[in-house]
């Protein structure tokens, strides 16, 4: 495992920018503004339906764990799709958009569509969609070439379902919430929000639900369709075994309303009262310090009772009124109207922008590792601890990370190796599988959550997604491929039962 890139990407590019409750539920899903000049989803009008392919016969599936083969060879790409010619389609380190099939054969559909992008899809007409994490964006590129952008203005957007109306969904990781977007129009609406940063996505066989994994929470929620703007509030299947729920923080069980709290994901709280009788460590933005100002304008606050000066930051999607984050005024000057990981500088440092707690970007550069081991000093191993990580500070354990760093505060989910999912499929019974992208580990769920089983250990330490064959090209429909990026080759796991079929995957229905 690569602990200084793992390192990285937990602690400066994963962390919450909405509210995260200890509860089963997400908050409330209505948003009152937008983040960019495209216009909120009413209706949609995408053209004739696809309609729901016809799914497979729900079979027995292997006995687990599953028998597994390495195909060697393709891209190490983050997400990537199996089309209509027997290609595995995704973007490679270089940027560029290619596909390679199992004779080894080779197509470039766009060189330098992108850098940071993550989940892919393809669409009936051949177009493929795509997040470009760096820019914020949902990206289209056309068969013969030529991306255009979709819509813009998202936190992280990351993974990416698509329904039979041709309706795209996209989790977007750095505001905790999925988001549902006419591909041809750009229109949206919010299908929910309070996520832990989501991951990827997966409809059941009949589409009526959508489920999401949680990168760090470690857990899969299920949101059930009502229409298509109003969806049931997310319903919590489970966590992974690598979570013990008991071991969760409880950061208010021994304080009282209005105190100060660290999140249980990272992030300067103030508990409230859940109306249950237990308190919660809620979001806590500091408005009142800049009452009368002015976006830009320097503001004072407090970080954990330390005084700290700031600028003001103006009003979001996320956020009704302006207010002074608890980062230091250098780095959210730095990273104003910037994407995230833009390049940044703090006290002459380079670094990147990424997402705070509270929804506004701060600049964290490599030197605020040494927070971490602040968060230790003068403890013992094993003590609790807490280290004000500009991000997103957090309580976890002081532990020996001397072949790297020292003694350092090791956040309760890890590196990233606890709960830190990432890819979902969904068989023809509607169990669900899921990917832990660090440990390699993949698990199924039974489709009420109630029971969960290791399906495979691919012994790979970045495994970000996987896809069920489609028929074509060899690529068998009773198999799970699940991609690995740190060299391209792909784990075919023989479960012995066919997959959701995808809506708008040119060829699959033909290829039953």
């Amino acid at each position: 495992m690569r602990l200084s890139s793992v390192c990285f990407l937990i602690l400066a590019g994963c962390h919450c920018a909405g509210t995260v409750d200890n509860d089963d539920t997400a908050p409330d899903t209505t948003l009152d503004s937008t983040p960019d000049s495209s216009p909120v989803l009413d209706t949609v009008d995408s053209g004739d339906p696809g309609g729901i392919p016809t799914q497979a016969e729900c079979t027995e599936p292997a006995a687990l764990p599953v028998q597994s083969e390495t195909l060697r060879g393709f891209i190490p790409a983050e997400d990537f799709v199996l089309d209509a010619e027997g290609y595995l389609v995704g973007i490679d380190y270089g940027g560029n958009l290619i596909g390679i099939n199992q004779d080894g054969d080779r197509k470039v559909i766009l060189p330098n569509a992108g850098q940071w992008t993550s989940g892919m899809h393809q669409m009936l007409d051949g177009s493929y969609v795509f997040s470009d994490a760096a820019t914020g964006s949902l990206m289209r590129v056309q068969p013969g070439g030529g991306a255009e952008v979709v819509v813009s203005g998202m936190a992280y957007p990351n993974g990416i379902e698509v329904d039979p109306e041709g309706i795209v969904y996209v989790s977007e990781h750095d505001a905790g919430r999925v988001r549902r977007i006419d591909p041809e129009t750009g229109e949206y609406s919010f299908v929910a929000q309070g996520l832990h940063h989501p991951n990827g996505l997966q409809f059941s066989t009949d589409y009526q639900t959508l489920y999401v994994t949680s990168f760090g929470g470690g857990t899969v929620h299920a949101m059930k369709r009502i229409t298509d703007q109003d969806w049931e509030e997310p319903l919590l299947l489970g966590y992974v075994p690598s979570i013990d729920p008991s071991t969760i923080p409880v950061p208010c069980a021994d304080a009282q309303v209005g105190a100060a709290c660290l999140m249980v994901y990272g992030g300067v709280g103030q508990c409230a009262d859940g109306g249950d009788g237990e308190l919660s460590c809620d979001v806590d933005r500091d408005h009142a310090a800049c009452e009368g100002l002015n976006a830009g304008d320097a503001c004072e606050t407090t970080l954990m009772d330390q005084a700290i000066t700031s600028v003001c930051v103006e009003q979001t999607d996320i956020v009704e009124d302006a207010f002074c984050p608890r980062a230091e005024d250098t780095r959210i000057e730095q990273c104003a109207g910037q994407t995230a990981y833009s390049n940044c500088r703090f006290e002459n440092e380079y670094g990147y922008c990424v997402a705070g707690w509270e929804g506004a970007m701060v600049c964290v550069v490599d030197s605020d590792y040494d927070l971490m081991e602040d968060g230790c000093r003068g403890l013992e191993l094993g003590d609790d601890c807490s280290a004000l990580y500009p991000s997103g500070p957090w309580t976890g354990t002081c532990m020996d990370y001397s072949h790297h760093w020292g003694v350092v505060c090791e956040p309760w989910f890890g590196w990233g190796e606890k709960g830190g999912l990432d890819g979902i499929a969904v068989d023809a019974c509607d169990n669900i599988y899921v990917s832990e992208y660090v440990s390699g580990d993949v698990y199924r769920y039974a489709p009420d959550g109630s029971a969960i089983d290791l399906v495979h250990e691919t012994g790979a330490t970045w495994v970000p997604n996987m896809h069920w064959g489609n028929g074509i090209g060899g690529w068998e429909e009773d198999v799970l491929y699940v991609l690995n990026r740190d060299n391209g080759n792909v784990h075919a796991l023989q479960v012995d039962v066919h997959g959701v079929l995808e809506a708008y995957i040119p060829g699959y229905t033909d290829a039953e």
